[in-house]
């Protein structure tokens, strides 16, 4: 039998020093290296951290006991395995990058569902919520401020709807106004810089009126063919929704408040004012500095 190039030999060298070659090739390779004193130190060398090594544009003589074609192969398998260590975490990046994007939708298109996952309900704990105002507005109206230990998003604010399931076409007089807030991600905070507010005042309606001609939408027919009326919803409850569900009763029909400061009322018509071009908006919000 011819004997094997000393260049096949060291292809298969890592393959035997893994031993995840055959039995026939590892016989064929030890026959080999019983023979060649340049492959059993090609060998050695794979289990040793090599030197930085300089040689000169004209030197072919071997360096340290190891010849320069060892040399360059040995290099050739180090930048192998850094550009596999490279792709492992460039891969590992875009997964979770990919994690992070699917989450998001997950949490955007199914706001309702996610709530109910270990570790996906992000809404602020009733305990970390304190309501620092509590007032009535002149026009029966309630003032509040909500202040968080956490800086939030609010998720939910000021429907006056009905906890019966009837129809928000129809008037009711058990109405119910329910606020939630979900902390801030990490990437909102990195990103997002109107997100890190931990104090919001509200103007809640104690009763809301639609005018059936300007909600045609939401009415089967028109309003003057099926002669109703304006749908009126009065508030009988407003509460904070945290996680878990929990409750913080904030204000309940029958419930005494005191009347609202003139600061305060004059700072609502300003709100009011400057929110007059967006339309006929009822409920108000606003970050407190």
């Amino acid at each position: 039998m011819n004997k094997i190039p000393c260049d096949i030999i060291r292809d298969l060298l890592p393959l035997y020093k893994d031993d995840v070659c055959s039995r026939n090739s590892k016989d064929l390779i030890e026959e080999h290296l019983s023979d060649c004193e340049d492959c059993r130190r090609y060998l050695d060398a794979l289990d040793m951290e090599l030197p930085f090594i300089t040689l000169s544009s004209d030197s072919t003589a071997p360096t340290d006991g190891i010849d320069p074609q060892s040399l360059e192969d040995i290099e050739i398998f180090k930048k192998i395995a850094h550009r596999i260590n490279w792709m492992k975490v460039s891969i590992g990046f875009f997964t979770m990058l990919i994690t992070v994007m699917i989450i998001s939708l997950i949490t955007s298109v199914f706001d309702d569902f996610y709530l109910e996952i270990p570790g996906f309900d992000r809404r602020i704990a009733t305990d970390d919520i304190q309501v620092t105002a509590l007032y009535q507005l002149e026009n029966g109206d309630l003032f509040l401020t909500l202040e968080s230990s956490v800086p939030f998003n609010i998720t939910a604010y000021g429907l006056i709807s009905s906890p019966d399931g009837r129809p928000y076409t129809e008037s009711y007089d058990n109405g119910q106004s329910c606020l939630s807030f979900e902390r801030v991600s990490v990437l909102e905070r990195i990103f997002a810089d109107h997100v890190n507010c931990r104090k919001y005042s509200f103007v809640i309606p104690r009763q809301e009126t639609l005018d059936p001609e300007k909600y045609l939408d939401i009415y089967p027919e028109d309003p003057a063919d099926t002669g109703l009326s304006s749908v009126v919803h009065r508030n009988s409850l407003i509460y904070y929704e945290g996680k878990h569900d929990e409750q913080l009763i904030i204000w309940k029909a029958g419930q005494e408040v005191s009347l609202a400061p003139a600061a305060i009322e004059k700072k609502v018509r300003q709100k009011q004012y400057e929110a007059r071009d967006e339309g006929d908006k009822t409920n108000l919000l606003w970050p407190e500095e």
